[in-house]
């Protein structure tokens, strides 16, 4: 009935595929519109970019994360790059985020950073930092670790655990780029 390429299935793929793209396309767009609206409007340069925070937004910063819960300026998706122009921005602040994305758009987002910034401008990103963390399962010494009564882990018993509520809730580090 139909050759082979033109299967019923086929053609629902791909309409499917191309009803996706378009409705992110379109998505990108109105969040480009959103940021940019919210920039003129709100922003003063040079430009101060807490991103990831969450519902813990900087005061007179460009406040940006991805998830609509959060208590950001503006709802944006770092792998479309950052909406900020270049040589704009002053400082660019990052805890606890960078870790949550694959390599290539961590580099990506730093590359959009340096991009972003104005000389002399500053890139802080915390993580968590894992020499400690590592020195205490080595040595077998986690359970002695006075906060993890004092905080309300006393449920943690093996260094399994341990490690994970480390690089969950504790163990930051930071490091600073400067342009």
């Amino acid at each position: 009935m139909f050759p082979k390429r033109f299967t019923p299935l086929r053609i629902l793929t791909g309409l499917a595929r191309r009803a996706n793209a378009y409705s992110a396309k379109r998505a990108k767009a109105k969040r480009l519109a959103t940021a940019q609206a919210w920039l003129r409007s709100s922003a003063t340069v040079p430009l101060k970019v807490n991103v990831g925070c969450g519902n813990e937004p900087f005061n007179r910063w460009a406040n940006l994360d991805l998830e609509p819960q959060t208590r950001a300026d503006f709802l944006w998706d770092i792998t479309d790059g950052l909406p900020i122009a270049n040589d704009s921005c002053a400082f660019t602040y990052c805890e606890h985020f960078l870790e949550h994305i694959p390599v290539q758009h961590g580099v990506r987002f730093l590359v959009e950073c340096h991009r972003s910034l104005n000389e002399g401008g500053v890139v802080r990103t915390g993580m968590p930092s894992a020499q400690e963390v590592i020195r205490h399962y080595y040595e077998n010494i986690w359970a002695s670790q006075p906060w993890l009564q004092k905080y309300g882990y006393s449920f943690v018993k093996t260094r399994a655990e341990y490690i994970n509520v480390c690089f969950r809730d504790w163990g930051r580090g930071s490091m600073t780029l400067k342009s």
